[in-house]
Formats: structure tokens, sequence, C-alpha cells
């Protein structure tokens, strides 16, 4: 999955419009099949981010402490 995100921000969507709808068959229809592996893939990318973030926070630090 290229974009965890995406796609579940694509489901949120998809899960407005069966709501609003009124029909309940509308939800029914809806895949939630990927669903576990959309969540742990957003997790992995959060938790990528982060840890990039703290390092190059870390980098930061270090650089700005060793030139004094």
């Amino acid at each position: 999955m290229s974009d965890p995100f995406a796609h579940f921000y694509q489901g949120a969507r998809e899960i407005k419009a069966a709501e609003r709808s009124g029909k309940p068959e509308d939800l029914k229809k809806l895949d939630f099949s990927l669903a576990p592996q959309v969540m742990h893939e957003m997790q992995e990318a959060l938790h990528q981010h982060v840890y990039r973030t703290i390092y190059a926070n870390a980098l930061q630090y270090d650089s700005s402490h060793m030139a004094r």
C-alpha cells in the first residue's frame, strides 16, 4: 500500500457517503477487509516520522552544542 493515510481517508469518505444515503445496504456493501493492514501501516508510518524527527532534532542539538 503506497499511502495508508490516503486509503484511510478514502474509506472514511465512503463510510460518510453510505451513512448520508440513509440506506443500510450501502454500509453493508463496504469492504473493511484491509482495515487492519491500513491501521498497521499508518502506525508504522507515524513511528518512522517520529523517529526521524527525534533523530534530526538530536543531530541539530548536538551540532549546536559542538559549535560552542
